[in-house]
């Protein structure tokens, strides 16, 4: 979830929080904070010095050792899972739900202790995937691009080495824009897919991110679906 920069926002009066947050996530580490997310889209925008000698607020991690965290700065709030094939998948629902409490209990304190609402801007999921052996990344960047066929890989995608392919697949909503980022490529268990799909408002807004976020997602498993063969769906099974 990324949100208008919370100005004046300072580690010391989000105690309370971190209190509460390391009950259940009490792997804690700190780094310097990521880069505003409004440079990620206005390349030529100057970055601001500081304008005393105050330090920024920072990204915080909270994890509980086995691959989930919550984490966040003064603009952006993330619930992250890793799960490996022996885990079950609770699901989007569930995710989603999950990240719904933890984000109101932030947005409580912040709006407690710094008196500012969080206001989103735009949404974003992220899924990375290892499909093992299953595909090659040029078969995956052909499917992106409209290529459609069943074979589990081409006999000439066999010969391409070490390739990374990325594509950026866009969606049209009425009131924002979408798109979904893919990436794939070999590594030593095979093919990675990574897809990170994002929704956008015009401005940053107090509004249901919860929609947004649903678009996101059902942007991410279309394209997921895009890409994937028929025989791998088949291989995986199909989950109702």
């Amino acid at each position: 979830m990324y949100f208008a920069q919370i100005r004046g926002l300072l580690l010391t009066s989000l105690a309370p929080l971190v209190a509460e947050v390391k009950k259940d996530f009490p792997v804690v580490s700190e780094r310097f904070a990521e880069l505003p997310w409004k440079y990620d889209t206005e390349d030529d925008a100057p970055i601001p010095l500081p304008e005393d000698d105050a330090f920024p607020f920072p990204y915080l991690s909270f994890g509980n050792g086995s691959g989930h965290a919550i984490n966040f700065q003064d603009d952006r709030f993330r619930l992250t899972w890793t799960f490996s094939d022996a885990a079950d998948y609770p699901g989007f629902d569930e995710l989603s739900r999950q990240l719904g409490v933890h984000l109101d209990t932030f947005a409580d304190h912040v709006r407690s202790e710094a008196g500012a609402d969080v206001s989103i801007s735009h949404v974003s999921v992220q899924y990375e995937n290892q499909l093992g052996d299953t595909s090659v990344p040029i078969d995956i960047a052909l499917r992106a691009h409209g290529v459609q066929y069943d074979a589990v890989a081409s006999a000439t995608a066999q010969d391409v080495q070490e390739a990374t392919f990325h594509a950026t697949v866009p969606f049209e909503f009425d009131g924002g824009t979408a798109e979904v980022y893919l990436l794939t490529r070999r590594d030593v268990d095979g093919t990675m897919l990574g897809l990170r799909s994002t929704a956008r408002l015009p401005e940053p807004a107090d509004t249901d991110w919860r929609a947004l976020l649903h678009r996101a997602h059902d942007n991410l498993i279309s394209t997921f679906d895009r890409v994937t063969s028929r025989q791998q769906k088949t291989d995986w099974g199909i989950i109702k």
